[in-house]
């Protein structure tokens, strides 16, 4: 260590500047709060980096606030933090996942239903959150132009508040009864968000741009079909020794 790093009242040595620089190209996020690319910074790099390691450690570098981002929310209000959604189509059988399609957090699940449907259902399940959506213009445009099919059944789960407003009964207990049907059936596709969230522990997203995210969510829902489909390959391979 020379002289004049150990002089300084914290011990931060230059080469672990150099690899936290080496780190976050290799991020290659967005800019932060003062808009400096890493293209930008790097015109300079060698002032760039010894007036960090210099504020660092001697105690001066008091690092600006995190950029943030107002992103409305689509219940209304806002919020400050990058978010996405990640809409899934999974089959009803196997549980594996078909389509997938990403969005800003604040985008209704219900106006890119269209995206996850391959084009030879019959049946779809949704939850509630779908209500009204075959009357929807983009659904009526893909069937019109025979990407979906026209004689989809389209089973919506019903408002909870709505079930539990029926006055007591047989009737109130046979939706009861068909409500949990359609649930159990809905309940597929949310094993591929338990392997994606649970087993490969993706509970948090860093925002790379919502075209890089979508790629790594591309990936992780591939991987997590081989997770969920890994005991019918094993049997299938038994029973077919090569």
């Amino acid at each position: 260590m020379s002289g004049v790093e150990s002089a300084k009242p914290y011990n931060i040595a230059k080469r672990t500047v150099w690899e936290a620089y080496r780190q976050v190209k290799a991020n290659r996020g967005a800019a932060g709060i003062d808009d400096e690319t890493i293209v930008e910074f790097e015109q300079n790099l060698s002032k760039n980096l010894y007036k960090l390691w210099n504020r660092m450690s001697s105690g001066s570098y008091f690092p600006p606030p995190v950029k943030q981002v107002e992103i409305p929310k689509a219940s209304g209000g806002t919020r400050y933090h990058f978010g996405m959604k990640a809409h899934v189509g999974a089959d009803a059988d196997s549980g594996l996942v078909h389509s997938l399609h990403t969005t800003a957090a604040n985008e209704s699940d219900i106006a890119h239903t269209h995206h996850l449907l391959h084009g030879e259902e019959s049946q779809v399940h949704l939850d509630a959150g779908y209500t009204g959506v075959e009357r929807r213009d983009e659904i009526k445009q893909a069937q019109g132009q025979g990407t979906i099919r026209a004689d989809i059944s389209w089973h919506v789960a019903a408002k909870r508040s709505k079930v539990e407003k029926m006055p007591a009964g047989r009737w109130k207990d046979l939706t009861k009864a068909v409500e949990r049907k359609k649930a159990q059936i809905r309940a597929r596709v949310e094993h591929p968000f338990h392997v994606v969230k649970n087993l490969f522990g993706h509970k948090k997203t860093r925002y790379k741009g919502l075209a890089k995210n979508t790629a790594q969510m591309f990936s992780l829902f591939g991987l997590a079909n081989l997770v969920i489909a890994k005991k019918p390959l094993l049997a299938f391979q038994g029973s077919n020794p090569s």
